[in-house]
């Protein structure tokens, strides 16, 4: 595949009929940083108007979870990075929410070369069906600022709890599936040790390799312990407002 005279992409296939093939690229797409650099933004304005007293603790902490919660689409979810010496490789791998893949990048012979990893179909759907839970969250979160708008507290709370429950669902789901995915070729979710891998020109190298959870799945994690304090400060300002009238 070129791009301006430029070799952006190669795959090798076989066709009998047509066919959508999808193809990695080493061109990198730029909404990943587009979107961390409207994410820090927004948390930087966020912190001058709680500086400023402008709003509450709670509403800070529900839109800076918010906020990660949304980054974290678009960052990797799962990771291996393996390494040799003799030759000079090291193979990168990612798994993504946005869109639903597994990117493998090689740097073989002063060279880089990507391609889209052979995940099963419905380990893909699986992941699809996460990206809704989460968006179903992220929403769930949004909603809350209305009955605190209209000083229905309750019902806020009871939204936070749902996308709380909805984001440990989406956690603890991704690492199960992740687990059995794993478990075929690498034996564990997390770890390390020498694997085998086949580099372009075919022939085969044993390479030290580490592997485990990413960013984005931290990223989530630290979204809903943000999530589950923001509820604890609630609870505890219920406790002090009730305990004055007595």
């Amino acid at each position: 595949i070129y791009y301006r005279g430029s070799l952006i992409g190669v795959k090798n296939i076989n066709l009998i009929t047509d066919k959508n093939i999808k193809v990695a690229t080493k061109i990198e797409s730029v909404i990943p940083v587009l979107v961390t650099g409207l994410v820090l933004v927004f948390i930087a304005e966020m912190i001058l108007l709680l500086i400023f007293k402008k709003i509450t603790l709670n509403t800070f902490l529900k839109l800076f979870a918010m906020s990660i919660i949304f980054l974290s689409l678009f960052y990797p979810w799962w990771s291996l990075y393996a390494t040799n010496d003799q030759p000079i490789v090291e193979k990168t791998t990612e798994m993504f929410i946005i869109p639903q893949v597994m990117i493998e990048q090689t740097r073989y012979s002063q060279a880089t070369y990507f391609e889209l990893a052979t995940v099963p179909e419905i380990f893909t759907s699986f992941l699809g069906g996460l990206l809704i839970i989460i968006c179903s969250g992220i929403f769930l979160i949004g909603l809350s600022f209305i009955p605190n708008i209209f000083y229905k507290k309750r019902y806020s709370t009871i939204l936070i709890s749902a996308s709380v429950l909805f984001f440990i669902i989406v956690t603890l789901s991704y690492i199960f599936g992740m687990s059995k995915l794993t478990e075929l070729s690498l034996g564990s979710l997390q770890g390390e040790g020498v694997l085998d891998v086949v580099l372009p020109d075919q022939t085969t190298v044993y390479m030290n390799a580490n592997w485990g959870l990413g960013i984005g799945f931290y990223l989530v994690s630290l979204a809903v312990l943000i999530m589950i304090f923001a509820g604890v400060i609630d609870y505890l300002k219920k406790l002090k407002k009730s305990s004055k009238f007595f």
